[in-house]
Formats: structure tokens, sequence, C-alpha cells
């Protein structure tokens, strides 16, 4: 399994924790956009994920009952360039950066 994978894969439950939080997005329907191929298959079909990384498997899934419903969808990298731009800084911040939009 590829670094990037994980990465994608701790971005999207930080996304899912951090919209939790704000109880405005309770029973919502939220879409959950990623450029990781692997993390969208992951989280559209259960019967492919990762053993090693079950524990954050189940907390999106007792997170995503606090909304309406979840789309996981892929978009690439280059359509983004912001999110992208975003993401590589995130890597290497030593605190976190929350911004709502």
């Amino acid at each position: 399994m590829q670094l990037v994978s994980i990465f994608s894969l701790i971005a999207v439950v930080k996304a899912i924790e951090l919209s939790a939080s704000n109880c405005i997005l309770h029973h919502k329907h939220i879409i959950i956009e990623s450029d990781s191929v692997n993390v969208i298959s992951w989280m559209n079909n259960p019967h492919n994920r990762p053993w090693l990384h079950h524990k954050l498997f189940s907390l999106v899934e007792r997170l995503a009952s606090c909304f309406g419903s979840i789309t996981f969808t892929h978009s690439y990298r280059e359509s983004n360039h912001m999110a992208d731009h975003l993401a590589k800084q995130g890597v290497r911040r030593t605190s976190e950066f929350v911004a709502w939009i």
C-alpha cells in the first residue's frame, strides 16, 4: 500500500471528523472528494478495505451516522489546484489548520 493512500485516507477521516463536529451539517448530505482512487474505492466498497486500517474505517462508519448521507467521489489532483496546494502544506505542518469555507 502506498504511503500517499494512507495520507489520503487520514485526510478523508479528518474531513469527516471536522464535518461531524459542525452541528449545522448534521442530517445533511455531504460530499467528500479525494484525488486518491484507492481511498475512494475503499470508502465505496467496504469489502476491499485493508484490514490494517480497520480502526479508521470503523470511525468513519460511526461518524457517518451524524449525516443524512455521504458521497465519496474521485477528483483529479489537477482539477483543484488550491486543494492540492493546501494538502501539500498540511503534510508539512506541525499543528492543525482548519478553515471553513
